[in-house]
């Protein structure tokens, strides 16, 4: 899959549930979306399927694990950046992430992922680093699975695509990797979009106005 069609699907809901499907994970909640000009902000709570002792879970006070999930990603350049917050012990663990795709082709591209973990726990610390690790491993390996399986869900039409807006500074996202002018097609819909937005903006702030005057 290019980058152009692959970038608007991170961080996508509908892809995230043929993801978690694939990887065996638990659920995926969504707690906060913004999105601004060029970068979109969003938290999520995960709950993977990771073998953790029972000590580490007593340790941890849960039943199961969890963590909330803060992205930063850019909507026209091929980056994303995230850090996951451990329910307990914040101050203990980090675990942040740089996510570059680099086009190869139309049809191609390659995922790259600096990942830092650091879980300064007494006794257990090294194993958790370890299993972390690991089960980073055993997911990306399963990437050409998931991105099969989103293809058949596709085209079957039982998923929303990613939205236009995405999928347009996909493109532009990678002209600017690529080193190559984005088309005057799609700048010229992109400064539409803008335009419609910024009515309906004015137009809400107007109506706003209205109901402040009236009460």
């Amino acid at each position: 899959m290019g980058a152009a069609e692959y970038w608007p699907l991170l961080q996508h809901h509908p892809f995230e549930v043929v993801q978690g499907e694939v990887l065996g994970m638990k659920r995926v909640e969504e707690l906060d979306s913004k999105i601004g000009r060029s970068m979109l902000y969003r938290t999520s709570r995960q709950y993977p399927v990771v073998p953790l002792p029972d000590a580490i879970l007593k340790l941890l006070g849960k039943s199961e694990l969890c963590y909330t999930d803060k992205i930063e990603k850019c909507l026209d350049s091929l980056v994303l950046r995230g850090e996951s917050e451990p329910p307990v012990f914040k101050n203990s663990i980090h675990i942040s992430s740089v996510l570059r795709l680099e086009p190869i082709d139309e049809n191609s591209c390659t995922q790259i992922l600096e990942l830092t973990v650091q879980f300064n726990v007494w006794g257990v610390g090294r194993l958790l680093e370890t299993i972390v690790a690991h089960e980073l491993k055993k997911s990306y390996s399963k990437v050409p699975e998931i991105v099969r399986r989103w293809k058949e869900t596709a085209a079957k039409d039982t998923a929303p695509a990613p939205s236009r807006r995405f999928t347009l500074l996909a493109h532009v996202a990678v002209a600017k990797a690529v080193g190559q002018p984005v088309s005057d097609e799609i700048l010229s819909e992109l400064d539409n979009m803008r335009e419609e937005q910024s009515c309906t903006i004015q137009q809400q702030q107007q109506q706003q106005k209205k109901k402040s005057a009236c009460a």
